[in-house]
């Protein structure tokens, strides 16, 4: 193998890298905005249940 084919092996290997990382932090980005998609979503549910439960009128003895 020639320098010049080294050279073009390593770039290659260094762009292939690149981009595998900047895949994984898109995934990494992807899976955080699902993560707090779900986390608002809940913490509505929770709210919307607890209004519930305060405004229910308890019997009157």
């Amino acid at each position: 193998m020639s320098q010049e084919q080294v050279a073009e092996t390593r770039a290659t290997n260094l762009d292939f890298l690149f981009d595998v990382g900047n895949k994984a932090v898109e995934n990494v980005e992807k899976l955080a905005a699902l993560n707090a998609q779900a986390i608002r979503s809940t913490l509505e549910d929770w709210f919307d249940l607890a209004q519930k439960s305060l405004s229910t009128n308890e019997p009157q003895e």
